[in-house]
């Protein structure tokens, strides 16, 4: 009889110790699922208040019309690479669209409409129907599909306001399908927003639309209620874009267009280039004039976006990139201490994002460098034989007016004055030194300072492609103490300015939508009435025709025009460390013409008064 070695726990030779040992087991697991169903109870008993911690199951509670108390629910998954993030405890709304290029109309909400002729009380008294410079209207985006609003309208209402420069305000609003009154409209915070001119950018914070309605205290809150947790996953912009589909490249959000639904903007998409395919199979398109990618969202908006840069971050003011230039036949390199700016410069900032050239127009281009990508990706760097070709004669020009006018061509071409790149299409991509960028940008804008009293502040401006040109010098910002009288003394210097001075170059940049055309020797009496109606007091109507008069008098007429303070914020934004009571900043564009020409002058707004601590900004355009 073979011996079995002895096993732990129980003896399992005797029947009797195997069944007491059976029971044991199954008491045990018994006592065991008790305990665990009721242990937060039971450590709820020994806890005290500040360490207890219970797990509740969520519930989902009844809806409410409370847009403060919205319930938490499990929501959908969001797309990669959200524009933003997600509100705490956030709502998906579930929508089926509508035709966004044949949306239906409808009225525009009166609560909403009078809310904004309470805003700007000048619109009430110049608005009529159907006026091109302020209108209101409203489109059917969608049918909301379930929950708490379902059947429920998703109506876009458009109020378009054209100072020097557009201003669309985009309010998306649920709205009942009956129109009953006493069902109150939801104001969707998350997705309304101001348009200036002409897109949001998502480099700077777009303006909070919900909060300049709703605190200015003219909507009634019983007509419209504001929602900030509701998500449309339809309308969740992607910041990244990644295409499979050759040769189009990657892509980086620029920021939300007009409705295309709207008179504002008509769209034949046949006049654009197909550029491969969105992540969720929505079709890109390409628009070779700027530059720029877009692709029309549910809602009929159009989405732009700007092509993934191995050398710079999405619009980069300024960059120094790791090139290597070679210093001889052997391909011993240098590294690059030279900055450079990407886009094509023209007006007051970019007239496309990248600068696309060819070999007739540059003349023979050569490898003179290289560059090694994120990825390790050697690209290779060509410059052009001889810069002294007629397309680099401006940036020649430039770069003479830094370094003195006796500086020859070769001595220009050994700065590295440009580097070309090809993209992934083939083409040749051409980025400027900033020493040598263009002269055509923002032409001698002056900012005033006028507080009530003697104060210390600072100021921070931040004009896309860089600064020129500044006095007193900028560093990181200017430290002045001003004065009500609008004399500043700089810290850095200790010198006294009558005002701020800089040239430079903003974001992408679009002539005025309105115009006036005026005869070279009517030029002066309408600067100096148009000014004033402008809000320019006698000394800046001065300092203005002083540096610009004497530069319109070379054509019998001009084409004229003004962007305002909205467009301003998005060429070249402006923060300082005490907050304005009024600010005003105004840039003038200006064309030299032949002969007249139909004029479209805009309706312009009341003229704004100066007021507790006031800001002024005046300048134009250099071509």
């Amino acid at each position: 009889m073979s011996t079995q070695p002895k096993k732990p726990g129980f003896n399992f030779k005797d029947r009797n110790t195997i069944i007491i040992g059976a029971a044991i087991l199954v008491l045990v697991a018994f006592l065991s699922f008790i305990i665990g169903r009721q242990w937060p109870y039971l450590s709820s008993l020994f806890s005290s208040d500040q360490d207890q911690q219970v797990a509740v199951t969520p519930v989902t509670p009844e809806p409410v019309l409370d847009s403060s108390s919205v319930p938490e629910i499990i929501p959908d998954e969001p797309k990669e690479s959200q524009s933003a993030d997600l509100p705490t405890n956030y709502q998906t709304l579930h929508v089926d669209w509508q035709n966004s290029l044949k949306p239906a109309s409808v009225a525009f909400n009166q609560e909403l409409k009078n809310t904004y002729f309470d805003m700007y009380e000048w619109v009430k008294d110049h608005y009529v129907e159907n006026n091109d410079y302020i209108s209101f209207e409203a489109r059917t985006l969608g049918v909301v599909r379930d929950g708490e609003y379902k059947g429920y309208l998703l109506n876009l209402h458009i109020f378009t306001l054209s100072e020097m420069g557009s201003s669309h305000y985009y309010n998306y609003l649920l709205e009942a399908p009956s129109g009953d009154p006493t069902l109150p409209a939801v104001f969707l915070d998350r997705y309304s927003e101001t348009v200036f001119s002409f897109f949001t950018s998502y480099t700077n914070e777009p303006p909070k639309l919900g909060d300049e309605l709703f605190e200015s205290g003219f909507i009634n809150p019983e007509v419209i209620i504001r929602n900030t947790k509701f998500v449309i996953p339809e309308l969740e912009d992607q910041v990244q874009l990644s295409q499979n589909q050759a040769p189009w490249p990657n892509l980086n959000l620029l920021g939300r267009g007009l409705y295309i639904g709207s008179y504002l903007e008509p769209l034949d998409l046949g006049e654009y280039q197909k550029a491969g395919l969105a992540p969720d199979n929505q079709q890109i398109y390409f628009v070779d004039s700027t530059e720029q990618y877009f692709l029309i969202r549910e809602d009929g908006r159009r989405i732009w976006y700007l092509a993934e840069s191995p050398f710079f971050i999405g619009v980069s003011s300024e960059v120094t990139p790791s090139i290597y230039w070679y210093i001889d036949d052997q391909k011993n390199t240098i590294l690059n201490t030279q900055s450079y700016l990407r886009g094509q410069l023209g007006g007051c900032g970019l007239m496309r994002y990248d600068e696309v050239v060819t070999t007739e127009e540059i003349g023979p281009i050569t490898i003179t460098g290289e560059f090694h990508d994120s990825n390790g990706n050697l690209i290779n760097i060509y410059e052009p034989v001889d810069y002294g070709s007629e397309y680099f004669t401006y940036y020649f020009q430039s770069w003479q007016y830094v370094h003195g006018e006796d500086k020859t061509i070769e001595e220009f071409a050994q700065t590295h004055p440009a580097f070309i790149w090809r993209d992934s299409q083939g083409r040749l991509i051409l980025s400027h030194s900033t020493d040598a960028r263009p002269m055509a940008e923002c032409g001698k804008p002056v900012i005033y300072l006028y507080p009530e009293e003697t104060t210390e502040i600072s100021v921070e401006l931040e004009p896309q492609g860089g600064f020129s040109i500044t006095e007193p010098e900028y560093y990181d910002g200017w430290q002045v103490i001003a004065h009500p009288d609008g004399t500043l003394f700089n810290k850095v210097d200790g010198q006294e300015y009558p005002y701020l001075f800089w040239e430079g170059i903003g974001g992408l940049y679009s002539s005025p939508e309105q115009n006036w055309v005026v005869a070279k020797n009517d030029v002066e009496s309408f600067l100096n009435e148009k000014l004033a109606v402008l809000g320019l007091n006698q000394k800046e109507t001065a300092d203005f025709m002083e540096f610009w008069y004497p530069r319109m008098q070379a054509a019998p007429y001009y084409r004229i025009g003004f962007h305002g303070t909205h467009v301003m914020d998005q060429i070249a934004p402006l923060s300082l460390s005490v907050k304005p009571d009024m600010t005003l900043r105004i840039l003038m564009d200006y064309q030299e013409l032949d002969a007249p020409e139909p004029a479209n002058p805009p309706i312009l707004p009341p003229t704004p008064k100066h007021h507790g601590f006031s800001v002024i900004e005046w300048g134009g355009v250099l071509r």
